[in-house]
């Protein structure tokens, strides 16, 4: 597929059939099984229009949120004829207008689809087309993972992202239930409310003693706090990314106290660092990994042996069968613009380091893990400087590497390169 400019007019190519012609196109986008697309055209008088598998919608004066569902048989977008009121367009068909909508989203097995709407100075969810209790303020909508089960975080006296109004109070709604109240919870980001793989537990971070902010300032509290099952954890100086182990038995966050740093993994605190990110499970949640800050130096425990210290370290990686530990390291750092750069970086798998280079991204295992892959780039050169390395062998270069894959058989390395001005994709045999 491709978008081509003819005559000032703006086109899609699919399978090299030409669509219709507009003054612009924007957030093409495909459906999870690559079968559909979709994307939001502008005419030439401004009105707007979505075109799904080269058919056109209405005319609308806006449109955003352009989603497909997971199994990719549903197409969602919000959408306006005059700014006043705006509305759900899904499957093609319109839904109740309301003062403002956002926060599109599908459930995992994609049939039940929830949004956030308000009407006047009321916030509520409309879930399945059924609107559900107004509050001041509600967000962090979230399906658990079974698609049984949604959730989101609201308030009945403040209006978050405005200035406080009175004492302000948030409590997360379960399947319609109200929990506890408190004067901060995590809202925003990716770890807002957190279910488990199995949908048998909800965590959330909480806080108190919190400032009000203003228009300049976020929310600062004294204590934050775990809540897992309506459970509160031990409080902190501050508490980060929560999330569980992939068989849902085991939590971990991160926690800060007199300004030093550890994990807490099950309500046991870990050894303290400067500092520490990128943790994961194994698949099989039987071990544990992250990265820590010593100085200026990082390196990975693993089921709390420390490995080998490095100037960098980053993109933890275990194999699909748990089985092997891989990451990038580098040597000779130094920051610049606030980033770590590196002289000379490396993979580590298993302890054993590869060859060193410019600059490696992109480790991978196969399904089967026998196999790994990544890609690394020779910054000193101009041209014909990306390389993919398949078990230690190299391939290319290429002016450009992307989308690096293994078939699901393992017996192919799949991925996209540039030479030449000529766009490759190449399956290249493992041996």
């Amino acid at each position: 597929m491709e978008i081509s400019e003819i005559d000032v007019k703006n086109y899609v190519i699919f399978d090299n059939k030409e669509g219709n012609g507009y003054a612009s196109i924007e957030k093409l986008i495909f459906s999870p099984d690559g079968t559909n697309f979709a994307y939001i055209a502008t005419e030439k008088d401004g009105f707007k229009r979505v075109i799904f598998n080269g058919q056109e919608s209405r005319k609308y004066i806006e449109v955003k949120e352009l989603i497909f569902s997971p199994d990719s048989k549903h197409l969602a977008y919000i959408a306006t004829y005059d700014r006043s009121k705006y509305f759900v367009v899904l499957d093609g068909e319109e839904k109740e207008k309301y003062d403002f909508v956002s926060n599109l989203l599908f459930s995992p097995n994609s049939n039940h689809f929830a949004y956030i709407a308000k009407e006047g100075e009321n916030w509520f969810i409309v879930f399945d087309n059924k609107k559900k209790k107004e509050y001041a303020y509600v967000g962090g909508l979230i399906f658990s993972p079974d698609s049984k089960h949604l959730a989101y975080i609201a308030s009945k006296n403040c209006q978050l992202n405005l200035r406080w109004k009175g004492d302000c109070k948030l409590f997360i709604v379960l399947d319609d239930k109200e929990g506890k109240e408190y004067e901060y919870i995590e809202h925003g980001g990716a770890y807002s409310l957190v279910f488990s793989s199995d949908s048998r537990h909800l965590g959330y971070i909480a806080g108190e003693g919190c400032a009000k902010p203003s228009l300049e300032f976020p929310v600062l509290c004294k204590q934050y706090f775990v809540v897992l099952d309506d459970k509160e954890e031990k409080k902190y100086d501050k508490v980060l990314i929560l999330f569980f182990s992939p068989d849902s038995k085991h939590h971990v966050y991160i926690a800060q106290k007199d300004k030093k740093t550890f994990l807490v993994l099950d309500g046991k605190e870990g050894k303290e660092f400067e500092s520490i990110w990128d943790f994961t499970f194994s698949p099989d949640s039987e071990h544990f990994a992250y990265v820590v800050q010593k100085g200026n130096k990082y390196s990975v425990i693993i089921d709390g042996e420390e490995k080998e210290k490095y100037d960098f370290v980053g993109g933890l990686i275990f194999s699909p069968d748990s089985k092997h530990l891989g990451y990038i390291a580098g040597e000779n750092c130094e920051i610049l613009e606030k980033l770590r750069i590196c002289r000379k970086y490396f993979v580590v798998i298993d302890d054993k380091k590869s060859e060193k280079y410019p600059y490696v991204d992109t480790l991978i295992f196969s399904p089967n893990s026998k196999h790994f892959a990544y890609i690394f780039v020779d910054i000193a050169k101009k041209n014909n400087n990306w390389f993919v390395v398949l078990n230690n062998k190299k391939l290319g270069p290429y002016d450009y590497v992307s989308n690096l894959t293994f078939t699901p058989d393992s017996k192919h390395l799949i991925y996209g390169a540039v030479k030449d001005r000529e766009i490759w994709r190449i399956a290249e045999k493992v041996e």
